[in-house]
């Protein structure tokens, strides 16, 4: 309660009656002025007024029709006498509630605070019910919009334009932001369900600054916000367009001005917020200004481009498109040039996997990266662009007409959703570098491993064959024709699988075969040089005597005694 009268004692004694009549009214103030009273309203939240009609510079009735227009959730009753009855009815008609007769009996008085304490509580309760229907039906548009729009931003759904009446107007100006929570997998110690409870928190604070921080009537600009299907929290800033045939083109530069200082006062606004509230920190990429709502998918790849800069840029910031390198198009050559540069150094990277060669693929993997930090055209969606080098490195392993289970479990639809999700929200390039590199080098071991075993098959046929047929001609050709190789493939093919060239292997392997012949003594020297692939007996002495130190007859006396 706030009592209103020029006189003190009447102040005074108003209160000590209020104080006595024991009801649940508070007198938080007196003042001695109908200005003293309004300036007083603007600082506390009043519920009733009592006010004395006559005051010098403003009197009663002045104050009444000031609270009535000001603040109309507020209840008046008014001291009148007799004499002042006119007035009293005037007030009345003004939306004072009651009128109180001087002198002031005191049980009436108690019944007229009682009347008004009915009359604050059955208020308050009507304005609770109006804001819980408001809120319900908010929150049940709101609900309906992000639905709308997560259908439009996540299935790359194309609405038609009749799907947007009644639910956003098509014909504004709008940025779009999308918001996310950093992680930094290397050094996190916050679990899968902690990172839940803070999108949570997040999507929350969005909403609670959003609603508060809607645009004038003037300005025409209208927020939403909802949750997206991964855990973002999405914003829409939108400015209507007035139709002003005359200046259309200044109307549209106030427009963008407007949306470019509400967009940075919410931005700032939210990070003050989530520091204040959130134990991690919170990115925000905004898209470029459009001018036709049915374009919001171009708008969310825009603010999902931008809001990956906190990649190469660091988390907790604000990442606007028009302030991202290369977003300037001007330069269509210098674009090109980026383009070719990405395609050439991809497919090296592909020719220098077969190899496994890891310090090439190293240098390719940061050239790579390079290039997508100077370019946003390139960046903006480097998650994706990661995941596709991944699934064309598993490809080379059909390329090579090999199945490998292990490749086949390691690119799961599970594992490919899981690291999706991780790289979408990480906010550090190390380990998303990391990540890449990790996995092409393990697909490089793999075709290498995949490679040695599928040439190192023809060789093993090639000692088959070899060891079965040591009496036959066993030259380069024969041997190479046996398996369906090139001689000269087939040679360089055995001297990597085996260490030592064709003719030095054929040669161990027939002393070998000729010393293990020696233990049958019914077998003559001849013989076994036959056995051997040996016709002449004495190129047969000098060989053995050269792998062995002696003649064949001296080693059969002397060693296998």
């Amino acid at each position: 309660m706030l009592i209103v009268d020029d006189e003190e004692l009447i102040r005074t004694g108003i209160a000590r009656l209020v104080t006595q009549a024991g009801t649940s009214f508070q007198v938080i103030g007196t003042c001695s002025s109908a200005k003293e009273a309004l300036a007083s309203l603007e600082q506390e939240e009043i519920d009733l007024i009592i006010t004395d009609i006559r005051m010098p510079e403003m009197d009663g009735l002045e104050l009444l029709t000031e609270v009535r227009h000001l603040h109309p959730n507020v209840f008046s009753l008014v001291i009148s006498g007799y004499e002042e009855f006119e007035y009293a009815r005037s007030a009345l008609k003004l939306g004072a509630s009651d009128y109180i007769l001087k002198p002031i009996d005191r049980k009436q008085f108690r019944e007229q605070l009682n009347n008004m304490i009915e009359l604050v509580t059955t208020h308050r309760k009507k304005q609770f019910l109006q804001q819980d229907l408001e809120h319900k039906s908010q929150k049940a548009d709101d609900f309906q919009v992000g639905n709308f729009l997560n259908s439009v931003l996540y299935a790359s759904r194309l609405p038609h334009v009749k799907e947007w009446q009644g639910l956003l107007n098509p014909l504004c100006h709008y940025r779009l932001i999308a918001a996310s929570i950093d992680r930094v997998p290397r050094a996190d110690a916050y679990s899968q369900r902690d990172y839940e409870l803070f999108e949570y928190v997040m999507n929350g604070i969005i909403r609670e600054i959003g609603s508060g921080f809607g645009g004038s009537e003037a300005s025409a600009i209208s927020l939403r916000s909802w949750n997206g299907l991964d855990g973002w929290g999405w914003v829409l800033i939108n400015h209507n367009k007035q139709e002003e045939p005359d200046g259309e083109a200044d109307a549209d530069d106030a427009s963008s001005s407007e949306i470019d200082r509400f967009c940075e006062r919410l931005t700032v606004k939210l990070h003050e917020t989530f520091a204040k509230y959130l134990p991690v920190s919170v990115s925000l990429g905004v898209s470029s200004e459009l001018q036709d709502i049915s374009t919001i998918g171009q708008a969310a790849a825009e603010a999902r481009a931008s809001l990956q800069r906190r990649l190469f840029e660091g988390g907790g910031k604000c990442h606007w498109l028009e302030k991202q390198p290369a977003y300037n198009l001007l330069n269509v050559q210098e674009t090109k040039s980026a383009a070719l540069r990405l395609s050439d150094l991809e497919s090296k990277l592909f020719n220098v996997m077969r190899l496994f060669d890891e310090d090439v693929i190293r240098a390719t993997v940061d050239d790579l990266f390079s290039i997508w930090k100077k370019n946003t055209l390139f960046s903006g969606d480097l998650p994706a662009n990661v995941l596709a080098l991944m699934l064309r490195a598993t490809i080379l392993i059909d390329e090579i007409r090999l199945e490998d289970r292990d490749t086949g479990k390691l690119m799961s639809t599970t594992y490919i959703e899981s690291t999706w999700r991780k790289m979408q929200v990480s906010s550090d390039v190390l380990e998303l570098k990391e990540e890449l590199m990790r996995f092409l080098l393990l697909i490089a071991g793999k075709l290498k491993s995949l490679r040695f075993q599928s040439e190192k098959e023809p060789v093993e046929k090639a000692k088959t064959y070899i060891e079965q047929h040591l009496a036959d001609d066993l030259t380069l050709g024969v041997v190479a024709g046996e398996i369906y190789l090139n001689p000269s493939y087939f040679s360089n093919l055995f001297k990597i699988q085996t260490g030592e060239n064709f003719l030095n292997y054929v040669t161990r392997i027939r002393m070998d075969k000729a010393r293990e012949l020696m233990q049958d003594r019914v077998l003559k020297l001849n013989e076994i040089a036959n056995k051997v692939g040996y016709q002449n007996p004495k190129y047969f002495t000098k060989l053995f005597k050269e792998y062995y130190g002696s003649t064949p007859t001296d080693y059969r006396e002397h060693q296998l005694k």
